[in-house]
C-alpha cells in the first residue's frame, strides 16, 4: 500500500512512497510513470519518513534503521547513505531547512530520531552541523517556518518550545 505522497517543488512532479520502500516519479498533469528510484539491492531500509529540499534537488527518505538515503531526483540516482550514530535506531521525521545556511542551496536538513534529538546535517559534507534536544529533553515532532528561521518543537512533556534557528547554529 501507499506510504506517502509529496510533491517535488519547482516541478511538475509527483513522488509516492509505498510500503515495499519502492518509490515511483509521476507527471502531475498526465499522471504518467516518469521513474522510478532505486535503494542498494538486498536492502529492506523501511522508511517511514520523506522530505525534499525546497529546490526540489534531493530527497531524502528514513526509516527503522539509522541509515538516510539521498536521491538526486535530476538524475535519479541514489547520491549517499547518511549513516547517523550508533544509538540511532529509527528516523521518525525529516525536515528541510531553507536558504539560511549556504546562499539559498537549501543542503541543510532535519532528521529526528526516537531518541528524541533533531540532528541538522550537510547535504554538502554529510556531517551534522547542530543538534536540538537531549536525552532529558525529548522531542516528538518539529515544524519549521516558511523562512526557516524559526523551529517550533513539541517535547514528551507536551510543552511546545520556539527555537530561533540562527542561535542554534
Amino acid at each position: 500500500g501507499l506510504k506517502e505522497i509529496l510533491f517535488v517543488p519547482k516541478s511538475n512532479i509527483i513522488l509516492t512512497c509505498f510500503r515495499d520502500d519502492s518509490i515511483f516519479a509521476w507527471d502531475c498533469e498526465t499522471l504518467e510513470h516518469l521513474y522510478s528510484l532505486h535503494k542498494q539491492p538486498g536492502e529492506q531500509p523501511a522508511f517511514s519518513s520523506f522530505s525534499t529540499t525546497a529546490c526540489g534537488t534531493f530527497l531524502i527518505a528514513g526509516g527503522r534503521s539509522r541509515y538516510m538515503h539521498v536521491w538526486r531526483l535530476q538524475d535519479q540516482k541514489l547520491h549517499h547513505i547518511v549513516e547517523l550514530p550508533e544509538r540511532v535506531k529509527c528516523v521518525k521525521q525529516l525536515v528541510s531547512l531553507e536558504q539560511i545556511f549556504d546562499q539559498n542551496n537549501n543542503t541543510v536538513f532535519g532528521a529526528l530520531s526516537q531518541d528524541g534529538i533533531l540532528r541538522f546535517i550537510s547535504l554538502n559534507t554529510y556531517k551534522i552541523v547542530f543538534s536540538v534536544g537531549s536525552r532529558d529533553t525529548h522531542i516528538n515532532y518539529v515544524s519549521c517556518s516558511p523562512s526557516a528561521k524559526h523551529l517550533a518543537v513539541v517535547l514528551d512533556s507536551g510543552e511546545c518550545q520556539f527555537l530561533s534557528v540562527k542561535s542554534l547554529r
